[in-house]
């Protein structure tokens, strides 16, 4: 074989593979050692979310206090945390803005000096 020849049917073998290795990809029979791993772990954390979830309630429904004041510790530990996440969005949309108008007070003072 000559030179030229060889360099020819080689990249035709690395194209065959090529296409072989999309083809699987696209039939999902291959699914890397990592993918695996992640979705048995999301599967495992799925059970314990849904334990807890399951827990949560019996607790809810076998507490020893009444229904409507435990209603009421659940709407008063809810209101508090809205007010707490609706606070640190306000501050962090404050933060944004002064950097915000930092930086455009920044760029107008090196556009005037041009």
């Amino acid at each position: 074989m000559e030179t030229g020849s060889q360099g020819v049917y080689l990249s035709s073998i690395v194209l065959d593979n090529l296409q072989d290795v999309t083809c699987r990809l696209r039939a999902k029979q291959y699914q890397p050692r990592k993918v695996r791993y992640l979705y048995s772990v999301f599967k495992k954390m799925r059970k314990v979310f849904y334990l807890i979830l399951t827990g949560l309630a019996l607790g809810i429904l076998l507490a020893p206090g009444r229904g409507s004041d435990t209603w009421q510790k659940i709407t008063d530990c809810l209101d508090d945390l809205k007010s707490k996440t609706k606070d640190t969005m306000n501050d962090l949309v404050g933060g944004a803005k002064k950097m915000a108008e930092k930086e455009k007070t920044g760029a107008e003072k090196a556009a005037n000096k041009w």
